[in-house]
Parts: C-alpha cells; sequence; structure tokens
C-alpha cells in the first residue's frame, strides 16, 4: 500500500510542475505537503494511507482533465480600473488605521512579542479577526492591483510579519499561497524558471527550510527575536527532530490517524448545523466554527489548555461523517468548486471582482487541510462580509470626492 502511495504521491508532484497552474494545483500542492508525514508517523491499520491515496488520485484526475481545456482562463491582469485603484487606497488606509487602534488598545506594539499564548492583540478576539481578515483582503487587492513595491504594501507586510512573531501562521501562509496563485496563473511552474519567476522561485527554495519548522522558529522569537542567535537556535542538532515533531502537517495527520482508528464523538448532524458558521453572528444562536476541533481535543488531546487549539483534519472529518465514502464525496465536490472559482477568476473584469475569489481560492485549495468544513466556512463568511462592506465604503467616498 505504501508503495502505491508513493507512486500517486510522486505522479501528484509531476503534474503540479509540469501542468498549467490553477486552483487545482493549489489543491495538490497542500495535499503533497500534508501527507508527507505518512513517510514517519505511526499509522493505525492502512486506513490513513487509503484516504491519502484516494484524495490524490481524484485530485490528479481533476488536474489531467485540464488537459485538453482553454488555456484562456488566466483572465486579464492588465486593466485596472479607476475605481478599483481608489478602493486599493481606500483598503490600505483603512487598514493601517485599525492596525494603528489595535497598537494602542494593545498598549503598544510589545503585545506581539508575548508568544502565541500571550495577549489578544487589542483585548478583543472580534477586533483582532476583524484586522487580520481585513489585512488578508488587502494583501490580495494589493497582488491583483500589483502594487507589491508601493509603500502601503510594505505596511502590510509588517503587520504580516508582527502576526508572525505572535504566533499566528495563517496569515503568512494565505500571503504566500496568493502571491504563488497570481504569478504562476495559467503556467506550468518548471516552465518559468526565468527572470522575476525565476526569482520568486529561488526565494521560496531559500526560505522553505524555515517554513517546515515555522512552528519551532515563532516558539523562539519572542525570546531570539530576528537575530542570528535565532537561525543558530532552529538549525541547531535537533533540526531533524523539529521537522518530525513541530511540523505543522505532522499534527494534522494526527488527527486523521485518531479518526479512522478510534472515531470521533461527532455525526452527520453536528456537520449539517455547522454549514450555518458561513453566517457571520452565528455563534448567538449556538453554532460553534470549531466543533469538530473540539472534539478531537476531548477526546484526544487532553491536556491541553482551553486556550489552546488543536485545528482540525477536513479529511479526517469526512471520514468522521461518511466513512471512505464521505472522503470521496468531500474531495470531488471541493475540486468541482475550485474549478468553477477558477472559471469564475477567468471572466471577472476587474481586480475588486477577483479580490474576494483570490482569498477564497488560498482558504479552499490550502488552508482546509487543516481546518474542519466548519472553520473555513466561517472564513469564508467573515472575508466575504468585511469585503462588502469595505468595497461599499469604497463606492461611497469613490461617489463623493470630485474625479478629474
Amino acid at each position: 500500500m505504501m508503495y502505491f502511495f508513493v507512486f500517486i504521491w510522486l505522479s501528484a508532484l509531476y503534474f503540479v510542475l509540469t501542468r498549467k497552474f490553477t486552483n487545482i494545483s493549489v489543491l495538490l500542492l497542500s495535499c503533497i505537503l500534508y501527507s508527507v508525514p505518512v513517510a514517519w508517523v505511526k499509522n493505525e491499520g492502512v486506513w490513513p494511507i487509503v484516504v491519502w491515496i484516494l484524495v490524490l488520485a481524484i485530485v490528479v484526475a481533476f488536474k489531467l482533465l485540464e488537459r485538453n481545456k482553454s488555456d484562456n482562463l488566466q483572465g486579464d491582469y492588465t486593466h485596472i480600473s479607476r475605481f478599483a485603484t481608489f478602493s486599493n487606497r481606500v483598503f490600505n488606509l483603512f487598514l493601517i488605521v485599525v492596525f494603528f487602534l489595535v497598537v494602542v488598545l494593545s498598549g503598544g506594539i510589545s503585545v506581539f512579542f508575548e508568544g502565541k499564548y500571550g495577549g489578544v492583540p487589542s483585548g478583543s478576539v472580534s477586533i483582532y479577526y476583524f484586522w487580520n481578515s481585513l489585512l488578508v483582503i488587502t494583501l490580495a487587492s494589493n497582488i491583483l492591483s500589483r502594487r507589491f513595491y508601493d509603500p502601503l504594501n510594505y505596511m502590510c507586510i509588517f503587520q504580516v510579519l508582527l502576526i508572525f512573531i505572535g504566533g499566528d501562521r495563517t496569515v503568512p501562509f494565505l500571503y504566500l499561497i496568493m502571491i504563488l496563485r497570481f504569478y504562476l496563473d495559467g503556467v506550468s511552474p518548471i516552465s518559468v524558471l526565468t527572470g522575476r519567476k525565476l526569482a520568486l522561485g529561488i526565494t521560496l527554495l531559500v526560505i522553505s527550510p524555515f517554513l517546515v519548522i515555522s512552528k519551532t522558529i515563532y516558539t523562539l522569537l519572542p525570546s531570539y527575536g530576528f537575530s542570528v542567535d535565532l537561525v543558530y537556535a532552529a538549525f541547531s542538532g535537533d533540526y531533524l527532530s523539529n521537522i518530525m515533531n513541530d511540523f505543522e502537517p505532522v499534527h494534522v495527520h494526527s488527527l486523521l490517524v485518531y479518526a479512522t482508528s478510534v472515531g470521533v464523538s461527532y455525526d452527520l448532524f453536528d456537520f449539517i448545523k455547522g454549514m450555518l458558521a458561513f453566517f457571520p453572528g452565528s455563534s448567538f444562536i449556538g453554532i460553534d466554527p470549531h466543533a469538530f476541533s473540539n472534539s478531537l481535543k476531548y477526546n484526544y488531546f487532553h491536556s491541553w489548555g482551553d486556550a489552546a487549539g488543536v485545528g482540525a483534519n477536513f479529511w479526517a472529518q469526512a471520514w468522521t461523517v461518511g466513512g471512505l465514502f464521505g472522503v470521496f464525496i468531500f474531495c470531488f465536490v471541493l475540486a468541482w468548486f475550485l474549478q468553477q472559482l477558477d472559471r469564475t477568476f477567468a471572466i471577472a473584469s476587474s481586480a475588486n471582482s477577483k479580490c474576494l475569489m483570490l482569498v477564497y481560492t488560498s482558504i479552499f485549495a490550502f488552508y482546509i487541510q487543516r481546518n474542519s468544513l466548519e472553520q473555513i466556512l466561517s472564513f469564508a463568511g467573515r472575508y466575504l462580509f468585511i469585503f462588502i462592506f469595505m468595497w461599499v465604503f469604497s463606492y461611497l467616498l469613490y461617489a463623493v470626492f470630485p474625479r478629474k
């Protein structure tokens, strides 16, 4: 069984590198990354391997079906409308205002250096989530507006670094995926190893050793800061041990092992109820987007404190809801949805209309691996609400201010 897994894993890697880069490529990339721990994590039986074989086979099949489709799906990023340019500025300036509000309410920027379980920036979870959600949307807007070298974008990147130092790797990884999706759109990664994209590839290669032990690094950051001592501590003789223990997919894969061997106190009714997590404010009617994650925590991580979240595993949730058939349905629907998102992204007429879709690609194609569907829908609903709010706000300002 392991030999079959290795074969299909290598096939998936081949198709990611040699076929045009689309949303399915991002999903394949995330599957390749999160399935790696199969090689060294103890599996209770063969079911975790079978799950990964099924998932990789379905996504590879979707990738192969893209081969004969039109190559004009990448769309035209060169036309940025006047309103899109204006709203991009509004997004950035409003983000700076919210960021300074977070810093003031936190009593200073030092809150980001207290570690993962230090104080919540701004002291309010709602304000913090609004801020980092607006940051993700603004980062996407900057990418689509080609404002990477804009001083306002540097301010965004500075905030991403602060979030990473504070122990949250979600925003940095979403940003990285959005950059990859944009700059590799419609071309095969292996065919663009020239010019700026070669520089991007070299940059990713250089930082990859840091990314695989990112959990170790953010644990050490509050003590060492950005210093040479941090590099020495992270890349000491324990580097390989850090990969096997702190590499995030190791923990995520362990959740799949638990689900397929012992089970989780969670059923189809809990899943259906959790779909309402998409709507902001659903918690007021008793909807908990962390229901599956908490079930895993209460069953298998008794020593973890109340503030610690164990995350989830999308495929473990699929197995819990419907066994191997559930995995098939979850994977098929997800891949189909990402293809529709690709098509919508291609025909969208402006950077503004593409912005939210780029954000959705990063969470549904990549970040979904370490979450339950309820958690991802909660992200999606929050991003949609904030995007609509900012778009309306920008439109009203655009209508009021005189234009040449």
